[in-house]
């Protein structure tokens, strides 16, 4: 007879909670990010009532984002309240410094490289895009700024702060911790099919975001939930930033630059998996082996 092998679930990590800070565990993330999904969806409920039906959007995303006006009507009209309601939940839930805190640094820190070289391509490219345009409008780049800001913040609090952080507080896995939350976050835009998006661009977006997500969550590991929103925002700011650059002597350099950026991005998938690998073979060799019973 044996002692049962220990279990292949994760180690419960040390979480730095302050005074009666609630506990993230997976069924709570489950439960704010439902909240937090679905909350929108209640403007649907206006038209059994006789109201009108929201908007659809998702048909013409960029000229949402390049026009001042509508990009405003957009923003404040919902994601900036988003925004307001997910600080004050932190807040009172204490969560600042528990979503903020990497247990887990990663190893080998090569591995470092790709994130944080991916964030500086995408903002250099956004950079040159804006120096690019021969007539920038300061006013609408702020609004940009703002609202890219606040949906990308709103969006990695979720995935790679509150889910994260939540499943790490119940045992999960850490391959399946980077699966729930990079395949969480690309489901997520299904929505936009409520929205009107054609059902092949939502399946090419899914396969983009889950790249995407997983570049977010390699960036967590690298340098923490700031740096996987840096990757994330420059990403998406990029493609604004260089919307008025076409005609212009530096449009060469900033597709170079841009194709940098999507190679690095790509590259964070083999690099997560074989930091989960190597990972994983030492916590087997960690582990202690069965102890045969005298």
């Amino acid at each position: 007879m044996t002692i049962p092998p220990r279990t292949r679930r994760s180690p419960a990590l040390p979480l730095p909670l302050e005074g009666r800070a609630l506990r993230p565990t997976a069924p709570l993330a489950t439960v704010y990010v439902l909240v937090w999904l679905i909350a929108p969806l209640v403007l649907l409920l206006a038209m059994p009532f006789g109201g009108k039906p929201p908007e659809p959007n998702a048909s013409d995303v960029f000229g949402l984002l390049t026009d001042q006006r509508a990009l405003a009507d957009y923003f404040f009209d919902g994601p900036a309240y988003e925004v307001l309601v997910i600080v004050a939940i932190i807040t009172v839930a204490g969560w600042w410094r528990v979503l903020q805190f990497e247990p887990t640094p990663l190893r080998p820190r090569a591995f470092a490289i790709v994130p944080w070289a991916t964030a500086c391509a995408f903002a250099l490219t956004a950079i040159l895009g804006i120096a690019a345009t021969p007539e920038p409008s300061g006013s609408l780049i702020v609004l940009q700024v703002i609202a890219m800001g606040g949906i990308v913040f709103q969006e990695e609090i979720g995935w790679r702060g509150v889910v994260l952080v939540g499943l790490r507080g119940s045992r999960v896995p850490e391959w399946a911790v980077w699966l729930i939350t990079s395949a969480g976050f690309a489901a997520m835009h299904l929505l936009n099919l409520i929205s009107g998006a054609d059902l092949p661009s939502t399946l090419s977006q899914l396969l983009f975001t889950f790249v995407l997500g997983t570049a977010c969550y390699l960036a967590r590991r690298a340098g923490g939930l700031w740096l996987a929103i840096a990757v994330h925002f420059t990403n998406n700011f990029l493609q604004m930033a260089a919307q008025g650059s076409a005609g212009s002597p530096l449009f060469g350099v900033l597709n170079a630059f841009a194709a940098i950026g999507q190679i690095l991005l790509f590259l964070s998938v083999p690099a997560t998996i074989i930091v989960l690998i190597l990972e994983a073979r030492r916590a087997r060799r960690a582990a202690p082996a069965a102890v045969p019973e005298a």
